[in-house]
């Protein structure tokens, strides 16, 4: 249907010569309006050409150094060439300043996590280095991450080290490598957390170390703005021109294959993918009991070879900011409420656990075996608190008990801290009872040396079990990967090894009573 109907009518002859005028100067008008267009369109990816850019990254050696080398800044050049650039070094923590503070266009070698509301590409930058801890070994003797915890540590101030080993740590916050192992070689400190790679030549003879994570993907990181999303734009095309070429190769050397870039598909759709605990990546534990969560993915996991799922660690209160936005963002282990069901996408049943129970201390409380009503117990506890986790449910019944308690019987947490650190919290002291998953609070003790016991009691508002699902923000992506979780989770519910392995989480000893639980939760599917 055209825009506008035409009218004929009779042209008067004095209006004829008017007539031609005017079709020439319509016709030259539309031709420059339709080459206004096309150059417009053709200008589109050169919009900022004429203007500097700015990269910031920290100074690490054979990346990005000083005095303008390294792969980082060959991978720039090679990627934007057609700009006047600016390579700015800077001790990280001020590097994520700058970009936090718009002083910059990118930021090079950092964490999904790390930069709030930014931009990022679909092709990662690089896979960063497994994070270790440094010690005298002719000093202490380490080798899990709990052992750090009474230990004076450091590590350069920016790195989010606390959500690879828990918020309660203290550390002495460096601005670089250097100063960091001086410190440890002076015996200032106990541990020094950083990466191998940093190192000078060789490692001396009394230093040591252990894994505190795995290598993970990192990013160059752009401006939420139309100009950083035209550059991120231009990484990909570009990183994808390079390896085709076989100049990313070339400009990696003999890092390449540990880039993993050569592995890049992006056919698949990419999925984040949360945990909230560095323990919970595959193949990185040293739990007593498996939680039935990483024994549900790493049965998912072998079966999603059309998905690209990076998994990042993150606090609590990051998963609510990442959940918001733009990307395919998915957790597992979460329970559904009706709050959340208008909010996100949500599997069929992925896991299950033994319901909460009210833990103590057992050397300063009278053990009772009897279900607690939490209103009740508490105010027969004068001058004692229950510890709450800042915005954390534990479900409608528990939750409508605790909203019932006076804020002198409550202790919450001014963020949203995850387990491991709320049970060291309890042993400190800090308040006198705490609600948790048993299979929870038995791998925190699992997983230290001190002579701690706790007593528990059964929650009469809580549920025997808690069924947990895997949730992803409303994506279409998202809605797809679902789909395809719920048809392999369907079959794995008929699997015996299924079915062992959820048990082994739950670290039930009463075969009978797990087996009417699992019925409960997955027999009708």
């Amino acid at each position: 249907m055209p825009f506008f109907q035409i009218k004929t009518f009779q042209i008067k002859p004095s209006l004829v010569k008017l007539h031609a005028i005017l079709s020439v100067s319509v016709s030259s008008f539309l031709k420059k309006l339709i080459l206004l267009l096309i150059l417009t369109c053709s200008c589109i990816s050169t919009t900022f050409a004429n203007e500097s850019l700015r990269v910031v990254s920290g100074e690490w050696q054979g990346y990005s150094e000083v005095d303008g080398t390294g792969i980082y800044w060959n991978l720039m050049r090679a990627l934007y060439g057609e700009y006047p650039l600016q390579f700015d070094v800077l001790p990280y923590n001020r590097a994520l300043r700058s970009f936090a503070d718009s002083d910059v266009d990118i930021i090079l070698g950092v964490y999904r996590e790390d930069v709030e509301h930014a931009v990022l590409p679909r092709w990662h930058l690089d896979m960063e280095a497994p994070l270790l801890a440094f010690y005298n070994k002719n000093r202490v003797h380490l080798s899990k991450k709990w052992q750090l915890k009474n230990l004076q540590l450091a590590w350069v101030d920016g790195y989010n080290i606390n959500r690879f080993i828990g918020e309660h740590l203290q550390h002495y916050p460096v601005d670089n490598f250097e100063l960091g192992m001086k410190l440890l070689q002076g015996n200032r400190i106990d541990a020094f957390i950083d990466y191998d790679y940093m190192l000078p030549g060789t490692r001396p003879k009394n230093l040591t170390s252990f894994e505190i994570a795995p290598a993970k993907r990192i990013y160059a990181a752009f401006q939420n703005s139309p100009k950083g999303e035209q550059l991120a734009k231009q990484l990909d095309l570009g990183m994808a021109k390079l390896r085709e070429s076989g100049e990313l190769q070339r400009i990696f050397g003999d890092l390449y294959d540990r880039s993993i870039l050569a592995t890049v598909d992006v056919k698949k759709p990419k999925i984040i993918w949360l945990v909230d605990n560095a323990k919970s990546y595959i193949g990185q534990i040293d739990y007593k009991y498996l939680s039935s969560e990483l024994q549900s993915r790493k049965l998912l996991f072998s079966q999603l070879n059309n998905y690209d799922i990076e998994a990042h660690v993150i606090s609590l209160d990051q998963a609510s900011m990442l959940l918001e936005q733009n990307y395919n963002v998915c957790m597992g282990e979460q329970l559904k409420t009706p709050e959340r069901v208008g909010k996100y996408l949500f599997s069929q049943p992925y896991t299950f656990s033994l319901g909460q129970r009210l833990y103590y201390v057992a050397k300063h409380n009278n053990k009772t075996e009897e279900p607690i009503f939490l209103t009740a117990f508490m105010a027969q506890q004068p001058g004692k608190r229950l510890g709450l986790v800042k915005a954390r449910s534990y479900g409608k019944a528990l939750d409508q008990q605790i909203s019932h308690l006076p804020e002198s019987s409550r202790y919450t947490t001014e963020k949203a801290l995850r387990e491991d650190s709320m049970l060291q919290l309890l042993v400190q002291g800090k308040f006198d009872y705490l609600i948790e998953y048993p299979n929870i609070a038995n791998n925190f003790l699992s997983q230290t040396d001190d002579k701690v016991q706790f007593s528990n009691a059964p929650l009469a508002a809580s549920s025997a079990y808690a069924v947990g699902h895997i949730m992803c923000n409303k994506t279409p992506a998202n809605n797809d990967f679902i789909g395809q979780l719920n048809h392999y989770l369907t079959g794995l519910y008929g699997k015996d090894i299924f079915k062992k392995n959820l048990r082994k989480g739950v670290a039930m000893q009463d075969s009978v009573l797990f087996e009417q639980y699992y019925q409960q939760v997955f027999n009708s599917y």
